[in-house]
């Protein structure tokens, strides 16, 4: 299986097309506005954004590791995790899904993370997202509470990493 790599400002097209073409289906909380060339441009530069390709080279799967204020501002979370980074935008390309990608992604994030030192990962999932919740679910993330942002009701899930 493919190993994840950080992606560069050549992806920033490619991711952006990802993201768009998984608004509307079942469970995404996404729409035209976000994810936007924005997000994508600062999870790059910042060095967060994480990517599975095909062997063609195809970006198959995505997601961002880091800093994230906004996060941190929910409600639920489980204090013993001092450097907790928060996991946003997972997507696997509609064709991909329900292979393991996202689990094995999310893997090697977890191990990236926790050779810089980070402690815990948070995240939110929509409550009416029951692949995502299932996928976290799997990885021994910890269902922590409930927030309300964005205009959309989320579990807060959150692991500690050894």
């Amino acid at each position: 299986m493919q190993s994840a790599e950080k992606a560069s400002f050549n992806d920033l097209t490619a991711v952006l097309a990802l993201y768009r073409s998984l608004i509307g289906t079942e469970g995404c909380a996404w729409n035209e506005f976000y994810p936007g060339e924005d997000d994508v441009r600062q999870d790059i530069a910042q060095g967060n954004l994480y990517l599975l390709r095909t062997d063609e080279g195809e970006i198959v799967a995505a997601c961002a590791l880091g800093p994230d204020p906004e996060l941190d501002e929910a409600e639920g979370w489980d204090s013993r995790a001092a450097n907790p980074m928060g996991l946003m935008r997972m997507a696997v390309r509609k064709d991909c899904q329900h292979r393991g990608l996202a689990g094995h992604l999310l893997v090697q994030v977890e191990q990236d993370a926790a050779r810089q030192g980070v402690d815990g990962i948070r995240l939110l999932a929509a409550q009416t997202n029951p692949s995502a919740i299932a996928l976290y679910e799997r990885a021994s993330y910890r269902r922590t509470g409930t927030a309300h942002m964005y205009g959309l009701d989320w579990f807060c899930y959150e692991k500690l990493l050894k």
